[in-house]
């Protein structure tokens, strides 16, 4: 069950093709606003920004390990002015695609979906099991610069 608070603070999230569509599956069991890309016909194949931009369309932050592709596109949205509904840039070795670290992924993810976006037009970049305390600060830090 789902906190009340957490609905109202509640991420949406897409999650990038590479990821299991089980992934959005049980977000969803846990009350969380959550679509895969390989659930939908119409958005496997779709460019990034085509991608990112349905994503926006839908107030839904993307969830992908394409880090360099959406970091361009944040650059480009800020350059323009526009914000977004974030973006949360998975670290292979930390999430590892496939069976093994999913549910790993899907607790981080859903802790996520259950404290609201960090701050708007988000990058963010969830610990695992390998992260240290600094490493975490450090990224959060350099996350929020970006949104400067």
């Amino acid at each position: 069950m789902v906190a009340p608070w957490a609905r109202r603070l509640g991420v949406k999230l897409l999650l990038d093709e590479m990821l299991l569509t089980e992934i959005a599956r049980q977000l969803r069991s846990r009350g969380h606003d959550a679509a895969a890309v390989a659930e939908d016909p119409e958005l496997r194949g779709l460019p990034d920004a085509d991608l990112f931009a349905h994503a926006q369309g839908e107030a839904r932050a993307i969830v992908t390990y394409n880090r360099d592709d959406f970091l361009a596109l944040d650059r480009s949205y800020r350059h323009r002015g526009r914000g977004h509904h974030g973006i949360v840039i998975l670290n292979p070795n930390r999430f590892p695609q496939g069976p093994p670290a999913t549910g790993r992924l899907i607790a981080s993810l859903d802790a996520l979906a259950n404290t609201g976006p960090p701050y708007p037009s988000f990058v963010h970049w969830p610990p695992g099991a390998l992260s240290t305390r600094s490493e975490t600060s450090w990224r959060s830090k350099e996350s929020i610069s970006r949104s400067s």
